[in-house]
């Protein structure tokens, strides 16, 4: 006997259970723009086959469960926008900063950016110290050679090897120090985004950082990030010459394999 218009098969009862279940466990576990990408992508074609036939409390849950069709494009794999690729392809390190200080706000929210980089195993070990205080930034700059900013801001990305023994990670993995590069680049970005320019350093005298920030012996600085505005019409140090050929991705490109370099 067919199943009446009026009630949902055992399969889509089974189904809608499964996607409102999975959805609210996502909601409550992960942040929202991170859980949002892993809700189920069957959502809306169930929501269509059981209109009309579940009660208005159950069409509300799963309405508002449905993720946005651009956000799940995006959030899947798909081609990253224009706006993402001129991002990335404009950034550039900035060595001219002006005095104008950067608002508290966005500074916090370069340091939620490098919260939400990529990390081995997920097992966070990069740890941020903001700088802020001018006087500090001066003792900062005293120690660090390849610090030619005079920056607004900046965040020392350190490794905390406390962390670091309880994930039992061995002396020799390098993936610690993959993601301090993966936590600058993700705040490089997001400063760019935000119309701040930014430039790593990594020549410092890491002891004496570690005195001037008052850090402790299981958090070793490995690389400071500056952070500040460009200064208007002040040509950027170590830039390249208007003549100099730039390098295409084709230039560093090889496809499937290596070729074979010819034999000298």
């Amino acid at each position: 006997m067919p199943e009446s218009p009026g009630v949902l098969t055992e399969d889509e009862a089974v189904e809608l259970f499964a996607y409102l279940l999975t959805s609210a466990r996502t909601q409550l576990d992960e942040p929202p723009d991170y859980a949002s990408m892993r809700l189920l992508t069957a959502a809306e074609p169930l929501r269509d086959r059981v209109a009309g036939r579940v009660s208005p409390e159950v069409a509300a849950m799963l309405e508002a469960t449905l993720v946005p069709s651009s956000h799940a494009r995006n959030s899947r794999g798909r081609p990253m926008t224009d706006g993402m690729l001129e991002l990335i392809r404009t950034r550039r390190v900035i060595r001219a900063m002006s005095d104008r200080s950067i608002p508290l706000q966005d500074l916090e929210k370069i340091l939620e950016a490098g919260r939400w980089a990529p990390a081995g195993g997920n097992q966070r070990v990069v740890r941020f110290v903001a700088v802020r205080d001018p006087k500090t930034l001066e003792v900062l700059r005293r120690v660090s050679p390849g610090m030619l900013q005079r920056p607004a801001a900046a965040i020392v990305l350190c490794l905390d090897h406390e962390a670091i023994r309880a994930n039992e990670i061995p002396d020799n993995d390098p993936v610690p120090y993959v993601d301090i590069g993966t936590t600058m680049q993700t705040m490089l970005l997001a400063a760019h985004a935000l119309g701040i320019g930014s430039g790593p350093v990594t020549s410092f005298a890491h002891e004496a950082v570690r005195v001037a920030l008052n850090l402790p012996r299981e958090l070793t600085p490995e690389l400071m990030v500056c952070f500040g505005y460009a200064e208007k019409g002040a040509r950027q140090p170590l830039t390249r010459g208007g003549g100099a050929p730039r390098v295409t991705w084709q230039d560093l490109t090889h496809w499937e394999r290596h070729p074979q370099s010819p034999q000298s």
